[in-house]
């Protein structure tokens, strides 16, 4: 923000400083998202609703769209979160919950790791702007992935 939107440290700290309660809300909120979509449903939501917020960040090049997409991102990620880790519990029985949840871990740990190494070359090479539309994509592509488990295993259940 303040290299290529011009934005005082000031206004990136305000906008950081806003950006960590909204998740708080997200939280709040999650548990009725869950009742009304169901786990699936409300991960695949958020997962769009995440590409959807990047490619905007990426596409607009002001600093308040930045920052309405920021907070929106930290409030997607508290939702996709729950949701994502409630999704891995039910996958499996009770007997592996706690094996499923340090994968799950291990999993992230790993993605965030690969991220931090390959992110700055990538924001290098194709600029901040267009880090966001390969994130974008690779939300889109997880969504989509989801989508695909969620129909084969309606078919599943149906058969």
């Amino acid at each position: 923000m303040d290299t290529d939107l011009q934005v005082t440290t000031a206004q990136i700290g305000a906008v950081m400083g806003f950006a960590q309660l909204l998740p708080v809300a997200a939280s709040m909120l999650t548990p009725y998202l869950l009742e009304k979509w169901g786990t699936e449903r409300t991960l695949t939501i958020a997962g769009f609703s995440l590409c959807l917020t990047l490619v905007l960040m990426g596409m607009v090049p002001h600093w308040l769209v930045a920052a309405i997409c920021f907070s929106a991102l930290a409030s997607l990620s508290s939702i996709s979160g729950t949701s994502r880790n409630l999704f891995s519990q039910e996958l499996v029985s009770q007997r592996w919950r706690t094996t499923s949840s340090a994968i799950l871990t291990i999993g992230l740990a790993l993605g965030f790791a690969v991220m931090a190494a390959i992110g700055g070359p990538v924001v290098e090479s194709v600029g901040f702007r267009g880090f966001f539309f390969v994130t974008a994509g690779l939300a889109f592509l997880a969504a989509v992935i989801l989508l695909g488990y969620m129909r084969r295993q309606r078919r599943t259940t149906a058969a």
